[in-house]
Formats: C-alpha cells, sequence, structure tokens
C-alpha cells in the first residue's frame, strides 16, 4: 500500500512505538486491510488520558476508495469497546489523508505532539495533523488545547 516506503516497510512491521495488536480483514483468504495499535497512558495538558495509539494503517490499493477503511475503523472501534477500555483512539497522520480518517469517525486537531522520534533517536515536538476517535469518553472531553504528550514513539 506504500510502495514509496518500501524499504522502510521491507525491514519493519512498524515505524515507531511497535503494535501489541493487530487488527486486519480479510477477503477471499488475503488480508485487505490492516493496522495496529498500542494501549498507552498519556498527558494532553495535565489530563491524564488513556489511548490506543494506531499506525500501520493500509488497505490494499485495489480496493482503495470503497469503503474499506471505514470498515476497517468500525471494526477497531467495537473491538477497543468490548475488549479494551480506552477514552480515545488516537493517531497522527499526512495531510494528504485527514478526510480518509474523518470519513472513519476522527475529528482533526492541530495539536503540538511531544514524543520520541525514531528515525531521529530524539525527543521532538510535532506539529502535523493529530486525529481522535471517542471510545470511552466523549469528544469533547479530549483537551483541544493542550501538549500532547506521547510519552514514547509514535505508532
Amino acid at each position: 500500500a506504500f510502495p514509496q516506503y518500501e524499504n522502510i516497510w521491507s525491514r519493519h512491521t512498524f515505524w515507531g512505538g511497535p503494535a501489541e495488536y493487530r487488527l486486519w480483514l480479510e477477503q477471499d483468504k488475503r488480508i485487505i486491510a490492516h493496522l495496529g495499535f498500542a494501549k498507552r497512558d498519556i498527558k494532553v495538558g495535565n489530563d491524564e488520558v488513556v489511548i490506543t495509539g494506531i499506525g500501520a494503517v493500509a488497505t490494499h490499493p485495489d480496493l482503495q476508495e470503497r469503503g474499506v477503511g471505514k470498515h476497517l475503523f468500525a471494526e477497531l472501534r467495537k473491538t477497543l469497546l468490548e475488549q479494551f477500555p480506552v477514552d480515545f483512539a488516537f493517531l497522527e497522520c499526512r495531510e494528504a489523508v485527514i478526510g480518509f480518517y474523518e470519513k472513519a469517525g476522527f475529528t482533526l486537531y492541530r495539536q503540538t505532539t511531544y514524543c520520541f522520534h525514531p528515525g531521529k533517536q530524539a525527543w521532538i515536538y510535532d506539529e502535523g495533523a493529530k486525529m481522535v476517535m471517542p471510545i470511552g469518553k466523549p469528544l469533547e472531553m479530549w483537551n483541544a488545547n493542550g501538549l500532547i504528550d506521547l510519552r514514547g514513539m509514535p505508532w
């Protein structure tokens, strides 16, 4: 799904923090969509928040723009509600895919993240797009003005 990043994905199954769990969709005995996720306690402003951080989101190129990704996130939400009590699902993304995540139920936030960057091997402040999906708490409880301290690597 990411030919421009083949050098990364041929050596690793994750970019940042490793996924504790993986969720995928199958069709005709082949994987058509995938994501990894991990539960983590973070801090947003002065609030302690339990999230599942999401990474390695991919849909088979032949099936993109057909609702497969939206279905994948519906399955994630169901899985989190039933098995993994968290307040919110969280991810960071490129500007080009914000609309995809919004269609899947995420809300865009423009907040700074403090995290450990695996490529730079340093703690950084990141201004990129942040996407939040309410799971165990309503979206209104997300602190939209606070620094997001991931207390580790992004996913």
